[in-house]
């Protein structure tokens, strides 16, 4: 039915997480719209949603993975460290839009070769995803024949749109700790979200305007918001300022 969400054994493992070290690493992606409607117009065997904008926690660093590869792959794949040196993850860091190997390529090593020929995943594509010029997570698509280039095209367009549907949950619920907002940026925060001007602001809380000023610059920094306004609406949505 249309508009029905039954909490999975994921959102479970979220709420009752305390922090984002609890949560396991790699977590099995649940079953999501957005998901299932690209894999009808591309065909793909499976998928990984990798790294967060968060510092400790970027693609190369392997602690955090949403994916449907098959588990045993996974496990090989964490325990053997190839995150850290994995040809194509290393590749992302080049700003790339879309990138590409297959099993036997000269630069994937023998080894890495050898496990995904024997899980099928003959076949990569990932597109980065990042924030000015800082590759902080991918999305990396598998299957046992090559990808067309109208399809890395496409792979490439709905990759941001897949990745915040799943990542946004973690997001919205680690930021205040994570993002570790000052009680004089939340103040500024909330009392600019009723309106208030930087002076304004200063005489309600006793600040001069310049520390204002500077708490809401603090703010708009951490939540990676291009502006006041936007840093405003980021902290309302994740809650920091209730």
């Amino acid at each position: 039915m249309v508009g029905v969400h039954n909490p999975s054994f994921e959102d479970v493992q979220l709420a009752s997480a305390a922090d984002l070290k609890s949560l396991p690493r790699t977590r099995r992606i649940s079953q999501n719209y957005l998901l299932e409607s690209l894999r009808r117009s591309v065909a793909f065997d499976h998928v990984a949603i990798c790294g967060l904008d968060i510092d400790g926690f970027e693609l190369s660093t392997g602690k955090s993975f949403d994916t449907d590869l098959p588990p045993l792959f996974v496990e090989k794949y964490v325990e053997a460290e190839w995150y850290a040196r994995d040809p194509l993850i290393e590749a992302a860091k080049s700003g790339q839009k879309v990138l590409t190997d297959e099993v036997g390529s000269p630069s994937m090593p023998q080894e890495l070769g050898e496990i995904l020929s024997f899980f099928n995943l003959r076949n990569r594509a990932l597109v980065p995803i990042g924030r000015q010029s800082k590759t902080f997570g991918g999305v990396l698509f598998t299957r046992s024949a090559p990808f067309r280039v109208d399809e890395l095209a496409y792979l490439e367009f709905i990759a941001r749109p897949l990745y915040e549907a799943v990542v946004q949950p973690l997001m919205d619920k680690f930021a205040a700790v994570v993002l570790q907002l000052t009680a004089g940026e939340v103040n500024c925060l909330r009392h600019a979200e009723l309106g208030l001007t930087s002076d304004e602001i200063a005489a309600e809380l006793g600040y001069a305007a310049q520390t204002v000023n500077a708490y809401i610059l603090s703010a708009t920094r951490k939540l990676k918001a291009n502006n006041r306004t936007h840093a405003i609406a980021t902290a309302l949505r994740r809650g920091l300022l209730g």
